[in-house]
């Protein structure tokens, strides 16, 4: 099984992963702290929270 991520989710995860590694367990993370550190857009982020909300709210929807 092959599982492939877009380039702009690959530099957010991976800009959350190193934020957590420096923060620790528990710290606080900002959506302006992922921008910084993955260098995406403030839109590219946006519409990819967005996205992710929406495929996330039909998951249930079909679930239900």
């Amino acid at each position: 099984m092959k599982f492939e991520v877009s380039q702009t989710d690959f530099m957010l995860l991976t800009s959350v992963l190193n934020l957590i590694k420096r923060g620790g367990y528990g710290c606080s993370i900002t959506r302006e702290d992922i921008i910084r550190e993955s260098g995406v857009s403030r839109s590219a982020f946006i519409s990819r929270m967005q996205n992710i909300h929406l495929k996330e709210k039909q998951l249930k929807e079909r679930i239900a």
